[in-house]
């Protein structure tokens, strides 16, 4: 099986939470899995979703995070994506 295809797999019966996981089943680097991802998401058999809970509007101040945050901009955290495999249509 090609490492594309151990991607695709790999997602889709839910093997791989992480990029790291998705990375090692298909044995990749996390830039290629990353690449690879993208490749299913634009053929449409993946899905991808960006939850960004985002910078509170009041600043680093009121943010529970902000010593550990490394981005200390303002609306500039980073984002959580998940993949997700795209249901069939009937």
């Amino acid at each position: 099986m090609s490492p594309l295809r151990r991607v695709l797999t790999a997602v889709t019966e839910g093997r791989a939470r992480t990029l790291d996981d998705v990375a090692r089943e298909a044995g990749v680097s996390r830039d290629e899995a990353s690449a690879m991802l993208d490749y299913w998401v634009s053929r449409g058999r993946l899905t991808r979703e960006e939850i960004t809970p985002g910078c509170p509007p009041r600043g680093c101040g009121s943010c529970p995070m902000a010593s550990g945050c490394t981005t200390r901009t303002p609306g500039s955290a980073p984002a959580l994506i998940t993949i997700g495999v795209r249901p069939r249509r009937s």
